[in-house]
């Protein structure tokens, strides 16, 4: 199913139009663009180290410390200005920033209930006349992000740059009490999302196994398939 979602753009594309005006013209931390930056080596690099010392070493505190001291202190979060920067009066301000903070909320427990992965900028996007968040490309559900080469361990996307844009409570407050909210009503409803989500997995169109699994299963069946001819022989 394809739809057009109108008046929306990525999380990438709102974050590099975005500028922090209390920055110098000339400071690095002045425009998101630089957060954005896909070509950046030195920042993809970074962020390829501290994936290391987790998926490599399994050392999780030292990633965290090191994706602190590497990423988050040198490539700071700008979202918050984007509110300002799109929503000129107070009313209109405060109601775009609680779209953003309550729709993610939802996005975030709906994510985690159906395993949904591959959250990446492109992903996401923002209703630029709402803030509303939307998110798109649902290939990547039941948990299949956990069996690419780099594993997606996050249960859902929740970026300092979104925690910018909630405000000073950041991921406390609204955004706590709504995603608290929205697991209560999906285990609520847990009979009518299960009859829903069912049907996907028996689908035997749909392939949720890795490419290792799937060449397992092929030397499996073809060494079955010798032993019944050797057999028949």
């Amino acid at each position: 199913i394809l739809e057009w979602v109108p008046n929306t753009e990525s999380l990438r594309s709102v974050i590099t139009e975005t500028y922090n005006p209390q920055f110098p013209p000339n400071s690095v931390h002045r425009r998101g663009s630089r957060i954005t930056n896909f070509s950046d080596n030195e920042l993809r690099g970074a962020f390829l180290k501290c994936q290391d010392v987790y998926l490599k070493r399994g050392d999780l505190d030292l990633a965290t410390k090191k994706f602190d001291e590497l990423i988050l202190k040198q490539y700071l979060p700008v979202m918050y200005w984007w509110f300002i920067q799109n929503f000129a009066s107070p009313h209109s301000w405060f109601e775009a920033r609680t779209n953003f903070t309550l729709s993610n909320a939802v996005w975030s427990a709906v994510g985690h209930i159906i395993g949904l992965g591959d959250r990446h900028s492109e992903n996401l996007l923002v209703d630029t006349s709402s803030g509303e968040c939307v998110h798109v490309d649902f290939d990547c559900i039941f948990d299949k992000g956990l069996l690419l080469p780099r594993p997606e361990v996050i249960p859902f996307r929740l970026t300092p740059n979104m925690l910018d844009a909630f405000g000073p409570t950041g991921a406390d407050g609204m955004y706590t009490g709504a995603l608290t909210e929205s697991m209560r009503t999906l285990r609520k409803n847990r009979d009518t999302l299960l009859s829903v989500l069912e049907p996907f997995l028996n689908d035997p169109v749909i392939n949720f196994k890795s490419k290792s699994q799937q060449k397992s299963k092929k030397d499996n069946d073809a060494n079955d398939a010798k032993k019944s001819n050797g057999f028949h022989c």
